[in-house]
């Protein structure tokens, strides 16, 4: 499994080897030391430690709590611990190309968390990974046999993954209010998708619906190592003099 982490779990004055682990749904990432980072943390932060053994991990490692710096922190969502070789590991999400990689946003979906199961409503973090990673991260993530529930996940309106720089990642939801017939996001089209935009003023996509599946209006319509060729989208707020046109992927 290739990837990127951090597995300093170990072994303190207690005797208890926290960060030792006998499979898969064992792990869980772990703030080290007494007070987390200002800001997001990220994956040098945390340590992979067995869920059985979080209070012993914290007690070695912040045996005496002390006032912690008031600043703005916030969660991680791409932080996850999974067991390699007999060890935790923390890693980030979007360093394991097992998970993340892709080469056009149709590679990529959004997933509920990276716990075993999805949770079954909008609410809590997002993360992005690629459309065929779900066997590998139940593989790390879940205690074997482990039943989810028969729900799927719907995110917020206009949050989409995407992909960027080889790596899928999450485009959150757009607040910004689009001119009379243009979009911002899928949440502004009352059928079709949102093409060809970006959240920012002036930048509006429009909306499109395909006739069929062998036509596309971006990347998002196509298969994954696929593009789409030969699309044609007046812009939003221009008149154009010829009609808009699809492509095809390849």
């Amino acid at each position: 499994m290739g990837g990127s982490g951090t597995g300093d779990g170990g072994k303190g004055d207690s005797g208890i080897d926290w960060g030792a682990c006998a499979g898969p749904g064992a792990c869980v990432p772990v703030l080290k030391g007494c007070c987390g980072p200002c800001g997001m943390p990220e994956l040098d932060s945390f340590a992979g430690v067995n869920a059985a053994h979080v209070a012993a991990f914290k007690a070695e490692t912040c045996p005496v709590p002390m006032p912690c710096p008031k600043c703005p922190t916030m969660e991680n969502p791409n932080i996850a611990a999974r067991c390699v070789n007999s060890r935790c590991e923390a890693f980030d999400v979007r360093k394991v190309p097992d998970y993340s990689a892709c080469a056009f946003d149709s590679d990529c979906r959004l997933r509920g968390g990276l716990t075993c199961c999805e949770r079954c409503s909008s609410d809590g973090p997002w993360v992005a990974v690629n459309v065929s990673s779900e066997p590998a991260l139940k593989g790390a993530l879940c205690i074997p046999n482990t039943a989810c529930p028969p729900c799927i996940p719907v995110p917020p309106a206009g949050m989409r993954a995407i992909c960027s720089k080889g790596v899928c990642g999450v485009e959150p939801a757009c607040s910004l209010l689009p001119r009379i017939g243009c979009c911002f996001s899928d949440a502004n089209c009352n059928a079709g998708q949102c093409y060809g935009t970006t959240c920012a003023a002036g930048s509006e996509g429009m909306c499109k619906t395909r006739a069929n599946q062998n036509e596309c209006w971006g990347d998002r319509d196509c298969g994954p190592g696929q593009s789409c060729k030969g699309v044609s989208i007046c812009a939003c707020g221009l008149t154009c003099l010829t009609p808009d046109k699809p492509g095809v992927c390849g």
